[in-house]
């Protein structure tokens, strides 16, 4: 045949009507004669050639006719018709070993048997299921599904592995990938896993790919990350050896995990670009004992958490940045031994600077800060934003100061004159070395609960707090404040010191009477009749009722009465904007007199609820790669069509009717989200374009031959998400439990020999079957009969039962119950007489005339291994032996 092949990908085709004309040369034909070539496509997927008589040998073109089809994949090529089986063999292997022993391999695939060649299924399907070193050049595949662990190792080269799939390990030695299509195994939807190994030092070469599911690092040496960004999507595993990201400074995008175990060393590069983000869907953890830390040699460049879902330090564990803490969204959760630091010295390393009310470390964050220079710390606690602390220090040199928010403050009623009221909702600890000193900086805005506004004299009255703990209470430090009764900074006047203990806590307080405040305080968007809650500073329950007056839509309403907490404010169903005029407090039924406190007057917008999305009907297109959505028309808000899955685009996603373009063997998840203001509504719509479904790749678990009667056999085969499965059982009275890739079958006593079959199917229709023939053993029957006259005995007779045993395989063993003792008995050939033994005599016992003995076969087990119950049971009756004498003789007393 040919030297080569063409392979022809085909997207979006409907009703095509066309000639493919195929062009060679003299020189690329091998073996003969021409005249004699066809021509030949493989379909793909799948395993069947077909074959055309096109070929012009004096032009040295073939050619293939279409008329109205809608798909044209596969691989072409000319050849004689014997090198063109009506399917591609196909070998599995069946133990640890090297590609080119043929004895570990077995034909599983093909409609001719073809034992495996010498030196190994080179050109044909090549299930790896087991651990198979490439010990030779020139190993080759027309397809290769690795489900265990393929090593291409040094110094073996020209490798072509066809089109690769699986979710196993392909382990390399150099750079370079054999040649080969790894499309699928490289995709994220699977579990596919690269090692880069060996003893070497190498750079990567990823011209392959820019998302893996895992990537390891094994062996010795450096490995050089390659200069292009990479997605890790599940695993990323430094083990041994140093990752070196120092040359090329690329960024690694982690949706799993990043682990670094055995000594190994990640050396993260420099600048902006050298980013490790932390950026899945799921909560991610990093660092402990597991996975290991990333300190020293091993620390972060940048770090980005970019999951919404947060990030967690394991305990105990440690990270430690030099460089930019980039906080996009979520959460980073430490604690006091789950450690973050940030080790250099700049004052402008987090971003945004304080992080923001979704992204902050929740718990302890370390800084390494220079004398002079202020730190503003992203810090919070849970669900709350506590980023308000800014701390200058004044100590000598550079030293460590660690920070952490707490919410709520518990102790703030103990305090000392002249302070008059303390900030219940939060509080900051500060710790460094005992002597340390600095100047501590406490912001307020609209949602603290104190501000200037609730204060007697305004910014004059705020001061900073710290807590003594040997008071214990809340003491003043001399302070000065700037900024307006909304946002506003006030800060220590002269430098504090970290007593002996390594901390302190610090707060926001002020003197003279304060002034309790009312603030509308929603969480998010408020969409509808959701209601606006309103928080309240200063004033408790024990100072209800409250009465708010407020406008909507800039008209004032009739004031509203709080008579219980917490609070939300009703809205409308239809949006408008909400602002607070004036509320007391201390209103009846209090006794005491009616006070005033103040108000925040920030003006809340509120949406109108926007449409139900609806993104309509699932679509699976058989050989397209674009789909023309359906989704409803916005009545309220806009739309925006959105998706999950690689390589997809959009016409025009504002558009609810907009065309989806993606690639063949691809499924999508496509989300509708109509939005109104800051409310949404959001649907989901899969969109898949398969390929013709292949055949699954062999069993991985099965059971043959089996008993007749046995209950629960387990059957599987790799599983696909992407296809749905079809059973089927060719013999009779057996039932399939299940539909998955796993299933099993009971049965019956009566099931009979047959071949189960399972198909892939999507929606362009089903694959070819996978058969597995099933020996279906019979099991035996074991029926017992009383011999005739031994039924009714006399106590001290023996009783004779005749045994016969049908089906299964002679001879057997069997056990015989009388209801009180057991007999056994092997290698029998049946019938059989069984005659108790002198132990087992049925004997009578009283106290009735007679006893009944019931026997039956609890077990009867055939040579063939299969076993069952006796099908009956059989009585004997015992009577007692009549008796006489002298004690039963009657005197007659009519005698003469």
């Amino acid at each position: 045949m040919l030297k080569y092949f063409w392979e022809v990908e085909s997207f979006g085709l409907s009703n095509f009507t066309g000639n493919l004309v195929f062009n060679y040369l003299d020189a690329d034909i091998v073996g003969g004669p021409e005249s004699s070539y066809i021509s030949a496509r493989l379909l793909t997927p799948g395993t069947s050639w077909s074959k055309l008589t096109t070929v012009d040998p004096v032009l040295n073109t073939f050619t293939f006719n279409y008329t109205g089809t809608d798909n044209v994949n596969g691989e072409y090529t000319a050849g004689l018709d014997p090198a063109f089986p009506a399917d591609v063999p196909e070998y599995t292997s069946i133990a640890d070993g090297i590609w080119t022993d043929e004895t570990n391999w077995v034909q599983t695939g093909g409609s001719t048997i073809y034992p495996c060649p010498v030196g190994g299924p080179n050109g044909f399907i090549v299930n790896i299921n087991h651990i198979i070193t490439a010990n030779a050049d020139y190993c080759q595949a027309y397809r290769t599904v690795i489900n265990s662990e393929l090593k291409i190792v040094s110094p073996y080269t020209g490798h072509n592995l066809g089109t690769v799939t699986g979710n196993g390990t392909l382990l390399l030695e150099s750079a370079t990938f054999p040649a080969g299509r790894y499309t699928s195994f490289l995709d994220c939807s699977g579990n596919g896993t690269i090692e880069y190994g060996g003893n070497s030092s190498y750079t990567i070469i990823a011209d392959l790919y820019s998302s893996v599911p895992r990537l390891y690092f094994t062996g010795t040496g450096t490995k050089t990350l390659p200069n292009k960004d990479l997605t890790i999507c599940k695993r990323l595993l430094i083990d041994g050896v140093m990752l070196d990201n120092t040359l090329n400074n690329s960024k690694l995008t982690i949706q799993g995990t990043m682990e670094r175990i055995n000594s190994g060393i990640f050396a993260s590069g420099s600048g902006a670009n050298a980013t490790v983000s932390f950026s899945g869907s799921t909560a991610q953890t990093v660092g402990g004992a597991t996975l290991g830390n990333f300190t020293g040699t091993s620390a972060f460049n940048n770090l980005e958490i970019n999951n919404s879902a947060g990030l967690t330090i394991n305990n105990p564990g440690s990270i430690e940045v030099k460089g930019n803490l980039l906080l996009t969204s979520g959460l980073i959760n430490t604690s006091s031994t789950a450690t973050l630091t940030i080790t250099n010295t700049a004052i402008g390393c987090v971003t945004p600077a304080g992080g923001s009310a979704t992204s902050y470390v929740n718990g302890p964050l370390t800084k390494r800060i220079n004398q002079g220079d202020n730190f503003f710390y992203p810090l919070g606690k849970g669900a709350t934003a506590g980023n308000m602390l800014t701390l200058s220090s004044t100590q000598v040199g550079t030293i460590l100061w660690t920070a952490e928010y707490f919410t709520p403050n518990s102790t703030y009623t103990n305090l000392t004159a002249p302070l008059s009221y303390v900030n219940s909702k939060d509080f900051w600890t500060v710790s460094a070395p005992s002597g340390s000193q600095a100047i501590v900086n406490l912001k307020w805005n609209p949602t603290s609960d104190l501000t200037p506004l609730m204060t007697q004299n305004g910014l004059s009255d705020m001061r900073v707090a710290y807590y003594n703990s040997v008071t214990p209470s809340w003491e003043e430090v001399a302070s000065s404040a700037s900024g307006d009764d909304n946002n506003g900074t006030v800060s220590t006047t002269s430098r504090v010191t970290i007593p002996a203990t390594g901390s302190s806590n610090y707060t926001v307080a002020c003197i003279n009477v304060t002034k309790p405040k009312a603030r509308l305080n929603p969480t998010g968007a408020v969409c509808g009749i959701a209601g606006i809650p309103i928080s309240f500073s200063g004033v408790n329950a024990t100072n209800l009722n409250f009465i708010i007056n407020y406008k909507k839509g800039g008209i004032a309403q009739a004031p509203v009465t709080v008579n219980s907490l917490p609070y939300s404010l009703p809205t409308d169903a239809t949006g408008t904007t909400y602002q607070l005029t004036s509320f007391t407090y201390n209103n009846p039924p209090h006794s005491a007199p009616v006070e005033t406190g103040v108000v925040d007057a920030s003006i809340i917008t509120t949406y109108t609820v926007p449409t139900t999305a609806n993104a309509g009907p699932d679509q699976s297109l058989c050989g397209a790669s674009s789909a023309t959505l359906a989704g409803n028309l916005p009545v309220i808000g806009t739309g925006l069509w959105s998706y999950s899955g690689a390589g997809g685009s959009f016409d025009d996603p504002t558009d609810r009717n907009t065309v989806f373009h993606g690639t063949n063997g691809t499924a999508y998840v496509l989300q509708w989200t109509i939005t109104n203001g800051g409310c949404t509504s959001f649907a989901d719509v899969n969109i898949t374009f398969p390929l013709l479904a292949v055949q699954p790749a062999g069993f991985s678990a099965s059971t043959t031959p089996v008993c007749q009667g046995t209950s629960g056999v387990v059957y599987t085969v790799p599983n696909d998400p992407l296809v749905t499965y079809v059973w089927s059982y060719s013999g009779t009275n057996a039932n399939i439990i299940g539909s998955l890739n796993s299933i099993t079958v009971d049965y019956l006593g009566n099931a009979t020999s047959g071949d189960l079959s399972v198909r892939a199917h999507n929606g362009c229709g089903d694959s070819a079957p996978l058969t597995l023939s099933i020996t279906v053993k019979v099991s035996p029957t074991a029926t017992l009969s009383v011999d005739g006259g031994f039924n009714l005995l006399c106590d001290g007779d023996n009783t004779q039962i005749t045994v016969t045993i049908t089906g299964g395989t002679s001879p057997y063993d069997f056990d015989i119950y009388n209801g009180a003792a057991t007999e056994n008995f092997t290698n029998i050939v049946s019938p059989y007489t069984f005659i108790p033994s002198v132990a087992n005599f049925p004997v009578w016992t009283g106290p009735t005339a007679s006893n009944t003995y019931t026997y039956s076969v609890p077990t009867v087990t055939s040579a063939n291994g299969c076993s069952n119950a006796g099908s009956n049971t059989v009585d004997v009756v015992v009577n007692k032996r009549p008796e006489t004498g002298p004690q039963y003789h009657i005197p007659n007393s009519m005698g003469l």
